[in-house]
């Protein structure tokens, strides 16, 4: 079910964020004003963001960031992988999914969700390109990437999709048996 569920996750982000973001190789085809007013949106999102988690301490457990994030983005129509993880997040835990994390590979500026962890992740942990995963993650978790537009398990697929993924989101290559930082940005457990 829960594979599914992440596929549901994929298509509410692509449905709720109206404008494509600025960093997406559909994009090719735009104007350069194009581009810069989405870059824009995109900025005052993100400053929104910024302010509201200032001025009302939003780090509360009743005001955790990423629901703002989502919030703002689902109203806004407008987010890159960051926002869209958050949107996926906030809907897979209004369907009450649980275990789910937002993780950001630190290196290359990339987010999304992980589904069915075994266990919370820890802030920061390491992953190896073609190599070891994340204890928290176990054999049946599932990626839901609203940003790149797939879900799949990490045991079947992680290894193979991985350097894809972060290919597009970056303008360098992982190479074959480097580690990479991930951060956990939020998690709900059971």
């Amino acid at each position: 079910m829960s594979i599914m569920r992440a596929a549901q996750a994929v298509d509410y982000v692509a449905n709720t964020i109206c404008i494509q973001s600025s960093n997406r190789k559909e994009g090719i085809n735009r104007t350069t004003e194009d581009f810069e007013d989405v870059d824009a949106l995109i900025a005052r999102a993100r400053l929104l963001y910024h302010q509201l988690v200032e001025k009302y301490n939003v780090n509360q457990i009743a005001y955790r960031p990423e629901v703002v994030r989502a919030a703002i983005s689902q109203k806004m129509g407008v987010g890159n992988c960051a926002e869209q993880a958050a949107i996926a997040f906030e809907y897979l835990k209004g369907k009450g999914e649980k275990n789910i994390a937002i993780v950001s590979i630190a290196d290359y500026d990339h987010h999304f969700v992980v589904m069915q962890l075994i266990q919370e992740p820890a802030k920061i942990s390491f992953f190896q390109i073609d190599g070891f995963l994340p204890p928290s993650w176990g054999v049946n978790a599932i990626v839901c990437d609203p940003w790149y537009h797939e879900w799949f398990y990490v045991e079947k697929d992680w290894h193979r999709k991985i350097k894809h993924i972060l290919k597009r989101t970056s303008i360098r290559t992982a190479p074959e048996g480097s580690w990479c930082k991930l951060r956990c940005m939020a998690y709900v457990g059971d």
